[in-house]
């Protein structure tokens, strides 16, 4: 998730070649607060701006963005999905792009993901390490660790003082969350995570057993942005 947009935007997309392994000692099955069955649907919406080619200046749009998990596989220990139009997409929006395909791997008690090239690659990604959870790949982003827990830091490297370039769980609040397909009459756990760098910062509310219920990108220098909110959930039909 992190390459440049405009010379300095971070994003998810990542080559897929020469995988450098990552070895786990304890592998722990826990509970990935994205629910990642096969059929789940997000359905975001919100407004974006991007500025345009040439002297086309600064544009704005209201969109609607669907995330959809296409496939699960399962291990012993792990579980990755095939998930399309993951929201970190939006980083480099463009009216005219289709949703792409990311491969959300849940082992141990973390998250990582991986944006793939076409869904044949995400599926056979997904399908592989699911059932190899000794090891991740290196190209595999660490998203976030849980338990969620105010001020941890994930994938700092090399390690600083301060909470910048990795992502940070930065604050939990609790909030009534109105999502179509959810039940939010009870008030429910909302952690901000945010990757803050000097030319952009991308921020991400998580409720688990939900998922992603906002998605923010700021670039500080030419403008691009994105905020889109979580609007209906819907789970597959049995």
């Amino acid at each position: 998730m992190k390459q440049l947009l405009i010379g300095t935007a971070l994003i998810l997309i990542l080559p897929a070649l020469a995988f450098e392994l990552r070895d786990f000692t304890a592998l722990v099955p826990d509970s990935c607060p994205i629910p990642i069955e096969k059929g789940i649907q997000w359905v975001y919406e919100g407004k974006v701006e991007w500025t345009g080619i040439g002297f086309g200046g600064v544009k704005t749009a209201k969109i609607r963005w669907i995330t959809e998990v296409v496939d699960v596989f399962k291990g012993t220990n792990a579980q990755a999905a095939v998930v399309r139009g993951f929201p970190s997409e939006l980083v480099a929006y463009d009216p005219a792009q289709i949703p792409g395909f990311t491969v959300l791997l849940s082992l141990s008690n973390r998250v990582y993901c991986f944006s793939a090239n076409a869904e044949k690659q995400a599926t056979s990604l997904a399908r592989r390490y699911s059932q190899v959870p000794s090891s991740v790949p290196g190209d595999f982003e660490a998203l976030f660790q849980w338990p969620l827990v105010t001020g941890c830091k994930l994938g700092q490297n090399p390690g600083r003082e301060d909470t910048w370039y990795c992502w940070c769980v930065e604050q939990v609040s609790k909030k009534p969350i109105s999502v179509k397909g959810f039940d939010g009459n009870r008030s429910q756990k909302t952690y901000r995570l945010a990757y803050r760098t000097c030319p952009d910062a991308q921020f991400l509310d998580v409720v688990p057993g939900l998922g992603i219920v906002r998605f923010v990108y700021n670039h500080h220098g030419t403008v691009a942005s994105t905020d889109v909110h979580l609007v209906s959930f819907n789970r597959a039909r049995l």
